[in-house]
């Protein structure tokens, strides 16, 4: 089968210039937790901070290795590939709190009232960082005036959000154009509580190797963002009306087999990897590539990403 690639009337337009890791800038803030969950477009871990209490956390650092047996914390008890820390202080400075309003425990600390929690995101061992796609939270039974929330990317300039503390509890997501986000930092002004939150909800820790999350609203503009691909490649983008088992039948990636069927198959671009095998493409997408299917292959490895529907 000969692949072509196509011209602007493609069903899916993506552009023909060099490629280049999409720009951090576009952070969209969603209200509804669903909603959230759509726009993300990857599968996502919720950490819940358990169903009951367990205070100080003494060490200033919470995540999946932390080992506090006396307050009940055991490694495995917070959900892997996130960081929460918090300068050490006295007394119950940095807790998973319980009541207030929130159902179950929820992460707090105080003392002093203007104290930030720290959230960084990375693999299962701490010391290997990642980014993020989206994050979002639950927020607003306790009391302050207002809270900050602090975001800070790859290499783009950290962006500042300041919203009224709701009172009720709220839902806040956040969700960038591409996934850069390895950092937030969050606190509450005018209040007794220098943060509080549950229910902190985040991109899941890839499985490893070469990922494709497909993302948007089709139709419309759609957004095509990669991972863990061969650095300094070239990558083509391969589209298919049907999952299977195509094999590609010549050419340097000859014998290997896609997650593709062969139902209007086609090569729509190439372009680079980027020297961290990672970053974004995006375009118009037509109603006719609506729940239709992408995969991406990279030359000369021939290493395949997973099959991305398009939304």
């Amino acid at each position: 089968m000969r692949y072509r690639t196509l011209g602007l009337a493609a069903l899916i337009a993506f552009p023909l210039s060099a490629a280049a890791p999409a720009l951090a800038g576009n952070v969209t803030v969603y209200r509804d937790r669903n909603s959230f969950n759509n726009a993300a477009g990857v599968p996502l871990t919720l950490e819940d901070f358990t169903p009951t209490f367990h205070f100080p956390i003494r060490t200033g650092i919470l995540n999946s290795h932390t080992n506090l047996p006396e307050i009940g914390i055991l490694p495995g008890t917070i959900q892997p590939g996130v960081t929460y820390s918090t300068p050490i202080g006295s007394g119950n400075f940095f807790n998973i709190d319980a009541g207030g309003g929130y159902t179950g425990g929820f992460l707090d600390g105080f003392n002093p009232s203007d104290r930030e929690v720290t959230i960084d995101f990375h693999m299962d061992d701490p010391g290997t960082p990642r980014a993020v796609f989206a994050f979002g939270f639950d927020i607003g039974s306790l009391g302050s005036t207002d809270f900050d929330v602090h975001i800070f990317f790859r290499t783009d300039p950290p962006q500042h959000f300041n919203y009224p503390y709701p009172g009720q509890l709220s839902f806040f997501g956040f969700v960038s154009d591409a996934r850069d986000i390895t950092r937030v930092v969050i606190g509450n002004n005018g209040g007794f509580f220098g943060f509080d939150f549950d229910n902190f909800t985040y991109d899941e820790i890839s499985e490893g190797g070469f990922t494709l999350a497909v993302r948007g609203t089709c139709p419309g503009q759609v957004s095509a963002d990669w991972n863990g691909a061969p650095p300094d490649t070239t990558l083509g983008l391969i589209f298919a009306a049907n999952t299977g088992s195509f094999v590609i039948p010549g050419g340097v990636c000859a014998g290997t087999m896609l997650g593709l069927g062969s139902q209007n198959i086609r090569l729509l671009f190439t372009f680079p990897s980027g020297s961290q095998g990672s970053g974004s493409r995006s375009g118009s997408a037509g109603t006719a590539a609506c729940g239709r299917f992408l995969q991406l292959i990279s030359a000369p490895s021939c290493e395949t990403s997973n099959v991305g529907q398009i939304p």
